[in-house]
């Protein structure tokens, strides 16, 4: 009979007074703006049947990672650690070298970036990225990363005056917008923005019908 183990693959752990979560920002945060430590986790998974968890950084910056290598360590609950780099560093990897030489090294699984937080939407794209990347591949690692695609709401978009919409176009190098109507040129910004793969939400009334076949109508018609 073989014996199946459940893993919490991600879990974090903190402590305001060592560091403070400089994310955590607005009321909606309030209820986990306190410290939560392994032994709370041990708690609150009684009787759920989660065997072990995999601890994950919250902060970017190179204190962090070590402290939870050493409670890997210590503590049987922890399973891995998904550490922190600057993944578009040069120096990135010589910080991967010495997570190597720390206590709790063998429990680090992968590495986490927060790349949704950068304003450079060609973050990822940097040479320097890749090759790092590649080389935590070669070491084993994974690379779990924290990103959002980019988007354009479509309810915002129809709302723009046209001055502003040929603004846009023109930055998306479209050809003679101020020649074409407004819905001319909404369509044709979708179109650019579909091309670069780029999400596109927009809002509506469901409506469906008997056979199960649906329609996204526009809330003003």
């Amino acid at each position: 009979m073989s014996i199946v183990m459940r893993i919490d693959s991600h879990h974090h752990v903190w402590d305001l007074s060592v560091r403070p979560q400089g994310w955590m920002v607005g009321e909606a945060l309030n209820p986990i703006k306190k410290n939560f430590s392994i032994n709370d986790l041990r708690q609150a998974i009684t009787g759920c049947g989660i065997d072990k968890t995999v601890v994950v950084q919250t902060v970017t910056n190179y204190d962090e990672t070590p402290e939870l290598l050493a409670l890997a360590d210590a503590d049987d609950l922890v399973a891995g650690v998904v550490g922190f780099l600057k993944i578009d560093s040069a120096d990135a990897i010589s910080y991967l070298d010495k997570y190597e030489g720390m206590t709790g090294f063998k429990y680090l699984v992968g590495i986490r970036d927060i790349a949704h937080d950068y304003e450079d939407v060609s973050y990822l794209a940097k040479p320097q990225v890749i090759k790092n990347v590649q080389e935590l591949g070669r070491r084993g690692l994974v690379y779990d990363l924290l990103t959002k695609t980019p988007h354009m709401n479509l309810e915002e978009l129809k709302k723009k005056t046209p001055a502003e919409l040929i603004s846009q176009a023109e930055k998306l190098a479209i050809e003679n917008p101020s020649t074409l109507r407004k819905q001319e040129i909404l369509f044709a910004i979708l179109k650019k923005l579909a091309e670069k793969n780029e999400q596109i939400t927009g809002g509506g009334v469901l409506e469906v019908l008997q056979d199960g076949f649906g329609f996204l109508r526009a809330k003003e018609s």
